[in-house]
């Protein structure tokens, strides 16, 4: 009995037993198998990209009060909850913080959160011999964090920093009696923006109209970004794949590959 024939999209003829292994995509033939590797490679790389500053509500519908920082699973209370309350205060409960899982960020912690605002960011971290550095590169990062965890205040005319978040950073037990400070910002041209951590050395009962604090929790929320594993296990997954595609490729009898 003759075999019939078909010409596929591109021209080329394909036996019966493989009209049903291969899809079109567009103008390609793509085998099914192939189809979900890229399918998942295209999945993976867009969980890998996806790590971001998101706002989020904690008190009330629509109060944005919380920054989720997707690479480090670390929530970050707007800095203008805590405007001029001491940290030695918020250690004792006030504002009901740490009631709620807060505490005060680390210097790092904060390094790492304005790193994540934006590629490339600019941190000034040569505390106390260095200048502010105002840099194009992060202005888009700050004028993001700004929106984010709030604006502390409004420098007036006289000097190059405009509009500024300014927070403490780096105290969690009662009895330490000193903190440091960290900010983050724009100049007034709106030309370029900067990060300062460390940004000063305060006493443990400072409070100011001018000063929030820079309080954490951990989320739960981690982006696959910061996951070594996640790597291993798509690579690994890949690897199950392509074996798997490899043993349906071996020549059989009656089937005819090009």
């Amino acid at each position: 009995m003759a075999t019939s024939w078909k010409s596929d999209a591109c021209g080329c003829l394909l036996p019966p037993c493989q009209r049903s292994k291969i899809q079109p995509m567009g103008n390609i033939m793509i085998n099914p198998i192939k189809k979900s590797i890229i399918i998942m490679a295209a999945m993976a790389w867009s969980s890998v990209a996806s790590a971001a500053l998101t706002g989020v509500d904690l008190l009330s519908s629509g109060d944005q009060l919380l920054t989720r920082d997707t690479s480090t699973g670390l929530d970050w209370l707007d800095l203008t909850a805590t405007i001029n309350v001491a940290p030695e205060d918020i250690l004792n409960g006030s504002g009901g913080w740490r009631g709620m899982g807060f505490r005060y960020a680390t210097i790092s912690e904060v390094s790492q959160l304005f790193l994540d605002t934006a590629p490339g960011t600019f941190i000034n971290n040569v505390y106390p011999n260095a200048l502010y550095t105002v840099t194009p590169i992060n202005l888009a990062g700050a004028q993001n964090l700004l929106n984010l965890m709030g604006t502390v205040y409004v420098q007036q005319p006289g000097n190059d920093y405009n509009i500024v978040g300014n927070g403490l950073v780096g105290v969690n037990a009662p009895g330490q009696d000193w903190i440091y400070g960290a900010s983050y910002g724009t100049n007034i041209s709106g030309t370029g923006g900067f990060f300062f951590v460390p940004d000063g050395q305060f006493s443990i009962d400072t409070s100011s109209p001018y000063l929030g604090s820079y309080l954490v929790r951990s989320s739960g929320a981690v982006s696959p970004v910061s996951e070594p594993e996640t790597y291993a296990l798509m690579l690994a997954g890949l690897g199950v794949v392509g074996g798997m595609t490899r043993r349906r490729k071996r020549p059989q009898a009656d089937q005819i590959y090009f």
